[in-house]
């Protein structure tokens, strides 16, 4: 074996990576991450809604660019929500 790769999360991939480095092996891993997605209160909001809900259930919420955390600007962030 040359190397590993894996998609997962943190808790795999260090498994992952520690087996790799034990017999000096390769590994590309591709983590959980905590994406952003920023409105700000020039937006469209429509769009912004719609853009939104695809950035966070895209392929079930599963690929790790999936959206996690959504920053609003104060003067949209009581309208936000109400458009889903």
């Amino acid at each position: 074996m040359q190397g590993a790769a894996l998609t997962g999360s943190e808790k795999a991939g260090s498994v992952v990576a520690a087996q790799a480095a034990k017999h000096i092996k390769k590994s590309t891993l591709e983590l959980g991450g905590n994406d952003v997605f920023v409105v700000l209160d020039d937006a469209d909001l429509e769009r912004a809604v719609k853009i939104g809900v695809q950035a966070r259930l895209n392929n079930a919420g599963q690929v790790c660019t999936a959206a996690k955390r959504f920053i609003l600007h104060e003067n949209i962030a009581d309208a936000f929500p109400d458009k889903i």
